[in-house]
């Protein structure tokens, strides 16, 4: 009698997130495993170009024709939202039949959620991967979309405003609602301890399970010792990723002589970034990261070329997270931003050895093979627990995207027009009691 076990057959969906489900996707096709992937929406940055059966292709088609005519008129848009129900409906029964395992992120789903008691009814296993503004409170959320920071704070102008401090609150009621719903139904949530302020249960560390990539065996590629050194920052979101002060930092280092070749590239596809990384001696990647090594730092790094990150989690980092999970980068608090650019334009040799430790390190753990393989022990449940995160450890309050300034008032305003209930933290009082100190003196340990 043959018991040999039989693969599962794996649903990937129902959004892109800087490349990652698709090079999942890759990932899993390397292993010889079934896994078919279906973003609703086309990525803005191209990361691929896969063709899909009949029933996901309409759903996706129906979400291109509705949101063509919200644009247009009122009876139009009632139309194809009622096909985009339907279309997704089809697309649930289709897959529901089709698939073993769903491994979901991004913030999205079939029905906001709904449908998770039904999926693990059937005997579904549930995978879902948070990637940050999908689970991280609105209010330290420097992305959050529905509210724009102003620039800079002019004097006689309030920020926040009443209706800004509404936002922040009812945004971050959802996201707390869509969090609870996915702990209680899915089998494994993964996501991050700076991001994660919302779980109440343990959940996977993501740099336990790596970010996929297919780019192992990228060419190395150095300038010539002596020239200018070129630093390259690709911002996707120029106002949270703290584009301005970066510029400022650059601007001012070539003023005093240091010889640096900036190179900005915005809103362009992912092979021209790529190629421009090739021409680089480092990336400058963000300055209020709760990561030391997200995609475009990551992508460096299968380049041999080192990264530059600015992040508050940076003092945090090596409390929550295992050493051997750590990706090497030059981390360090957004002030200090100028001095690690500095270090990295005038040491050579440690530019050097950075990134090459850098791409030692993705290429042993972050390809898409070795992903995809650690994704199919969390369909398992075979994992090592020692991937699994206690919530009740965090103690992150600045959050991703914000100057510590103005993330400061805004808490401050907040829990003066709505209270410390507007933070949604009341299962975590440790926490909440840490946010309120912040609020009020800069110290989250007052």
């Amino acid at each position: 009698m043959n018991t040999r076990r039989r693969n599962p057959r794996i649903f990937i969906g129902l959004t892109e997130v800087s490349g990652y489900y698709a090079k999942l996707k890759k990932g899993f096709d390397e292993l010889g495993i079934h896994a078919e992937f279906f973003p609703l929406q086309a990525h803005r940055f191209q990361y691929t170009d896969e063709r899909y059966s009949s029933v996901p292709a309409f759903a996706r088609y129906c979400v291109v024709k509705r949101i063509d005519a919200m644009r247009k008129n009122q009876i139009a848009h009632a139309f194809w939202f009622l096909m985009v129900l339907l279309s997704r409906l089809s697309l649930f029964i289709w897959a529901a039949l089709k698939f073993d395992a769903f491994l979901l992120g991004g913030g999205s789903s079939f029905f906001r959620f709904r449908e998770l008691p039904l999926l693990r009814a059937l005997g579904k296993k549930i995978v879902y991967t948070f990637h940050g503004t999908d689970s991280r409170p609105a209010y330290i959320d420097g992305f959050c979309e529905g509210v724009t920071p102003p620039q800079a704070l002019v004097p006689g102008i309030e920020w926040p405003d009443e209706t800004t401090v509404r936002t922040y609150c009812r945004i971050a009621n959802a996201r707390k609602q869509n969090v609870r719903r996915v702990e209680k139904y899915a089998n494994v949530v993964v996501n991050a301890p700076p991001q994660a302020q919302f779980h109440t249960r343990p959940f996977v560390v993501g740099l336990a399970v790596g970010l996929p990539f297919d780019l192992a065996g990228a060419p190395v590629r150095y300038r010539e010792d002596g020239g200018a050194v070129r630093a390259l920052h690709s911002p996707s979101e120029s106002e949270a990723k703290g584009t301005r002060e970066i510029r400022i930092a650059v601007e001012g280092l070539q003023r005093d002589g240091v010889r640096i070749d900036y190179v900005e590239i915005r809103g362009r596809p992912n092979a021209e970034v790529l190629a421009e990384i090739d021409r680089c001696d480092f990336v400058i990647d963000q300055l209020y990261s709760d990561s030391p090594m997200a995609g475009f730092a990551a992508e460096a790094a299968f380049h041999g070329k080192p990264a530059v990150v600015g992040g508050y989690y940076c003092e945090r980092v090596q409390e929550d997270l295992r050493e051997t999970w750590l990706p090497p980068s030059l981390y360090c608090r957004p002030e200090r931003i100028r001095d690690a650019i500095l270090t990295m334009a005038t040491d050579r040799a440690l530019r050097l050895q950075l990134g090459l430790r850098a791409k030692e390190f993705v290429e042993s753990n972050w390809t898409a093979r070795q992903v995809a393989r650690r994704y199919l022990q969390l369909i398992d449940g075979n994992f090592p627990r020692d991937w699994l995160y206690d919530p009740g450890r965090n103690r992150y309050v600045h959050g991703m995207g914000f100057p510590e300034s103005r993330l400061r008032l805004l808490l401050r305003k907040l829990i003066e027009r709505a209270g410390t209930e507007a933070l949604r933290l009341t299962e975590h009082p440790e926490l909440e009691r840490l946010f309120v100190n912040f609020a009020k003196s800069g110290n989250a340990d007052a």
